[in-house]
């Protein structure tokens, strides 16, 4: 399940008259698509309080077109320099890690073994790595990864 936030100050809401301010609103996300659930949106006290919950929740560094990873040396990875590293099954948050600077360091596999020792049913699974602490920390602390 990954977890999206945004704030913004709305004064009405479908089913739900509310009061002017700031509000943010969770919505879950599984398989890559966004839950549709009715959920309720929650009062932040103040513009600051908003700008911090943002920033705190929702903001998600990426590199961007100049960024050079120390840990690529040439077209060579350098596994000595990947601070932290994640494994992730499924598909869909793959390209986003790669936008947050991470690497496929590896893949492994899952599935059954057959009598013949063969491996059934096979799912890969992507082991990412990040040669930056704080980027990489910033990513494994999102409610995505702490719940998965």
């Amino acid at each position: 399940m990954r977890i999206i936030m945004f704030c913004c100050q709305i004064t009405s809401f479908p089913e739900q008259e509310l009061t002017p301010g700031w509000w943010f609103l969770k919505e879950s996300m599984i398989g890559g698509h966004i839950d549709q659930g009715w959920r309720s949106p929650e009062k932040l006290g103040s513009f600051v309080d908003a700008i911090k919950h943002f920033v705190a929740n929702a903001l998600i560094p990426e590199k961007g077109p100049e960024y050079q990873s120390r840990a690529l040396v040439g077209n060579n990875l350098r596994l000595a320099l990947v601070e932290r590293v994640v494994r992730e099954g499924e598909d869909y948050p793959i390209n986003d890690l790669i936008r947050r600077g991470w690497h496929i360091v590896a893949l492994e596999y899952k599935g059954e073994l057959s009598m013949s020792g063969e491996l059934l049913n096979r799912k890969a699974i992507f082991v990412m790595g990040h040669p930056e602490l704080l980027a990489a920390t910033i990513t494994l602390n999102a409610d995505y990864y702490k719940h998965s």
